[in-house]
């Protein structure tokens, strides 16, 4: 076994390899380990849509932090592309949020006004406005709440291009080995894959889904973090490559859907179906 490095991020998807990128250039020796290569887990299905506004509720303590977080992205992606060498697709391209039911309307309404005390531009806008962004929705629309500084990131690109930065300042990345179990041996944690065990003084758990799956043995001091995304249950449909060619991510009020502006979308439908127009 080698000796221990000061961090083992598990699971190298987006969060872990930005984990990993923000410790390794603040001089942190890290390994990251996953089964796949970097992004090709739960990441590679992100829509990457950033979008606090739309997506956190005004009560919630996640709209604060994910609003901080989108303020951060523009220095962030321009740095990660510069260390790493590789581009990374990301717009500020807005969202357009639409409502096929008047109540819808007047909820967007207020999230305009409650927008503005925060000096965030958002307009209400028209039937005709929405099929001006976006022509391929289907008939019943009746407008939509169009909010200009959201956008969205590819974010299998994003995570390709961190895992490439936090090699450049040092990080170690071991693909194909799965962690089976983390244990405790004379002071120091032990995390055990399938290519062998590694050592060091602090794991991050960014397994996502499969965290479960890691057995945790003999730890009575265990410095760990776990990583979580809480999400509402969704279902992503089939590809719809000519579903939205204009780049606005077009997210469904009344039903909790959204498309995003890639050259293959997705649609993602919670609960209920959306009719869009072929």
């Amino acid at each position: 076994m080698s000796p221990p490095t000061d961090i083992v991020v598990i699971g190298a998807g987006i969060i872990g390899c930005a984990t990993a990128y923000e410790l390794a250039r603040r001089g942190v020796s890290v390994q990251v380990v996953d089964d796949r290569p970097a992004g090709m887990g739960a990441t590679q299905a992100s829509a990457g849509v950033l979008a606090p506004y739309i997506e956190a509720r005004d009560d919630s303590p996640l709209l604060e932090l994910t609003v901080r977080s989108l303020d951060l992205f523009d220095k962030f992606v321009a740095r990660v592309s510069s260390v790493s060498g590789l581009p990374v697709t990301y717009r500020r391209t807005g969202t357009l949020d639409i409502a096929t039911e008047e109540d819808t309307l007047t909820r967007f309404e207020q999230q305009r006004v409650a927008l503005s005390r925060r000096g965030i531009t958002a307009d209400v806008v028209d039937a005709a406005a929405v099929r001006r962004e976006e022509p391929q929705l289907a008939d019943g629309v009746l407008g939509g709440l169009l909010i200009p500084a959201h956008g969205y990131v590819v974010a299998g690109e994003l995570t390709r291009a961190l895992a490439a930065a936090a090699r450049r300042h040092g990080a170690q990345l071991i693909e194909h080995g799965r962690v089976k179990r983390i244990a405790e041996r004379q002071g120091e944690l032990v995390v055990e894959t399938e290519r062998g065990p590694l050592a060091g003084n602090g794991v991050v758990i960014a397994a996502g889904s499969w965290s479960g799956q890691i057995e945790v043995s003999g730890v009575t001091s265990f410095n760990a973090i776990v990583c979580t995304v809480a999400s509402p249950d969704c279902t992503v449909s089939a590809p719809m490559p000519s579903m939205v060619p204009k780049n606005i991510l077009v997210s469904f009020g009344d039903i909790r859907s959204a498309t995003g502006p890639r050259s293959q979308s997705w649609a993602m439908t919670g609960d209920c179906r959306a009719r869009m127009a072929a």
